[in-house]
């Protein structure tokens, strides 16, 4: 089973899908917030490539070191927080704006707005 639920899945993957046919052109609406309760990481994903399993998104990793970058899903599965505790998704999460509005507020506000 995986950390991701199987509908963000899908929706991950089709906006994958659909970026490489459009060359990697179109700025797309995260699908999914991923966080460590107990830490600093936190991250939204636009897309994932279905056969290597790398999602695609904006990366917090803690104290403002955010960037743009294909993480791979066994990774994230792996990362625990100041106690031991998992990645969770944010069912709750729905985007606002494409990926470029929150790289520009990110950018500003030194940690991902949501």
């Amino acid at each position: 089973m995986s950390l991701i639920p199987e509908k963000l899945l899908a929706r991950l993957t089709s906006n994958w899908r659909k970026n490489l046919f459009e060359n990697n052109s179109i700025d797309l609406k995260p699908v999914a917030k991923v966080f460590l309760p107990d830490g600093d990481f936190s991250a939204i994903f636009t897309e994932m490539d279905p056969d290597r399993k790398l999602l695609f998104g904006l990366v917090d990793h803690g104290q403002g070191r955010m960037k743009v970058e294909a993480m791979s899903l066994a990774e994230l599965e792996d990362l625990r927080g100041h106690w031991g505790c998992p990645i969770e998704v944010d069912t709750s999460f729905r985007s606002k704006m494409p990926l470029s509005g929150y790289v520009k507020a990110a950018a500003q506000l030194g940690r991902i707005a949501i």
